[in-house]
């Protein structure tokens, strides 16, 4: 019998069939059942879509289904969507909603019934996300408190945020500082990683300008953009250090969308700071 291991990162699933994957999941859950603080996220790598499940204390199980308080405006769920979401057994975000996230959600105690949650995620990712095969997920295990990430499922940190669709800036974008009167058009993504994501800009408005080479660094959840802000302020002028020019949050147009955390800073070639 195949057996899972329960390792940090994320995987692609090269599984074929849905009676393999449903074996696999079961697995999964009944490791994250046993053992506080775990949680999976499986996600749809052809769309913006996922649903995962994470343990507390006590043998709770907390399960979520994306929500449009984490996608764009052009991949919001449509009201069809919504309402088998709430059919297949997830119930909706808003006053009803303990966990505060935003996303569609279900919260089972001990003892937590495997197959019904394997069931409800199945029928969630094949019925109501139309994906055909379980070769087209990307898996997600992990435990809360590593890689800076909190155990909070109020800020949405079941997903890391380097994953956070609301860090997808398309190319062109214009994003505006109320603190300097700037403007910078968004280019290319240079990458993501606990911070957040990381993008080439170019100055196109305001006064003082600053050096053609600048990044965008922009982040969901405050706390570590306030961190790097101040420290880059006490270290400004520190030839060694990369230069933060200035930081402010920013709240794009929208129904849903929530303030950004963003940091300009200098560009310094020479690969990424893992290497």
């Amino acid at each position: 019998m195949h057996t899972v291991e329960w390792r940090a990162g994320t995987q692609s699933c090269h599984l074929q069939r849905w009676s393999d994957f449903r074996r696999e999941l079961a697995e999964s859950i009944r490791i994250l059942h046993q053992i506080d603080g775990l949680f999976i996220v499986i996600a749809c790598r052809k769309k913006h879509r996922f649903v995962q499940f994470a343990s507390e204390s006590g043998g709770v199980v907390i399960g979520e289904a994306v929500g449009n308080h984490y996608l764009e405006e052009a991949e919001q769920l449509t009201p069809s969507t919504s309402r088998q979401l709430a059919q297949v057994g997830w119930r909706s975000p808003g006053k009803s909603d303990e966990l505060g996230s935003g996303n569609y959600w279900y919260q089972w105690r001990l003892p937590a019934p495997i197959k019904e949650i394997v069931s409800l995620a199945v029928r969630t990712l094949r019925e109501v996300f139309g994906t055909a095969s379980p070769a087209e997920l990307e898996i997600r295990r992990d435990c809360f408190g590593a890689n800076s990430l909190a155990r909070s499922a109020k800020k949405g940190y079941w997903i890391p945020p380097s994953e956070d669709p609301s860090l997808r800036l398309r190319s062109g974008r214009v994003v505006h500082s109320t603190v300097s009167s700037r403007q910078y058009q968004v280019g290319e993504r240079l990458g993501a990683g606990g911070f957040g994501a990381v993008y080439r800009v170019v100055q196109l408005a305001g006064p003082e300008p600053l050096p053609l080479e600048l990044c965008l660094k922009v982040a969901v959840v405050p706390e570590a953009w306030h961190r790097e802000a101040y420290f880059g302020e006490l270290l400004a002028g520190v030839a060694q250090v990369i230069q933060v020019h200035e930081s402010f949050a920013w709240i794009r147009r929208g129904k849903n969308a929530r303030p950004l955390y963003c940091l300009i800073t200098e560009f310094a070639e020479g690969g990424d700071l893992t290497h």
